[in-house]
């Protein structure tokens, strides 16, 4: 369903910042404790709304993957972006609409993403959710 474009920017605000912000710290700080470099920046995106970008690496000399949410205003649609290195063919995307900023899904891309780029599973995320979640 679509909403006015001011709506659909406070809404995607509001859940940037209240759900997957919290996500992404969290995953930060459980990559952290495994030997993982990384940051969580919220930007000024390209399409005057913000993005939310996590950012990993083995060591400072290794190539930087990155798990990123921006949105579009014009087509109310989010992209749930994740790309290892600085190839093109490494990059995932997923289109969602706003709805898709929730802990379940959010949980799933982050697993899915440091599954892949670093073979570290999130133990933590598996306890919230019920038996074959994953």
């Amino acid at each position: 369903m679509s909403v006015d474009p001011e709506s659909f920017a406070n809404e995607y605000q509001s859940a940037l910042l209240e759900v997957a912000l919290p996500a992404f710290a969290r995953a930060s700080e459980f990559a952290r404790e495994h030997g993982l470099e990384c940051s969580v920046e919220l930007l000024e995106g390209r399409r005057d709304l913000p993005e939310l970008t996590l950012k990993v690496r083995h060591s400072c000399h290794a190539a930087e993957c990155v798990c990123r949410i921006s949105a579009d205003p014009r087509t109310q649609r989010l992209c749930h972006e994740n790309r290892c290195g600085d190839s093109d063919g490494d990059v995932q995307q997923v289109i969602g609409s706003l709805a898709s900023l929730n802990e379940m899904v959010l949980d799933t891309r982050l697993l899915a993403f440091f599954q892949s780029s670093f073979a570290l599973h999130l133990d933590y995320a598996s306890s919230r959710h019920a038996g074959g979640f994953w």
